[in-house]
């Protein structure tokens, strides 16, 4: 059997939010940024 890691949750108020999540939301975040700077450097 593979074994498993328990990952953290952050909790803020009711929210409860897993690290996989937050890491996720962050890469989304970081790829926008550097898909809409190429952008402007190729149609500037």
């Amino acid at each position: 059997m593979i074994p498993y890691k328990e990952v953290p949750m952050f909790m803020f108020g009711p929210l409860r939010f897993n690290m996989y999540g937050i890491m996720f939301a962050v890469g989304l975040m970081i790829a926008h940024f550097i898909a809409t700077k190429e952008g402007k450097k190729i149609h500037s």
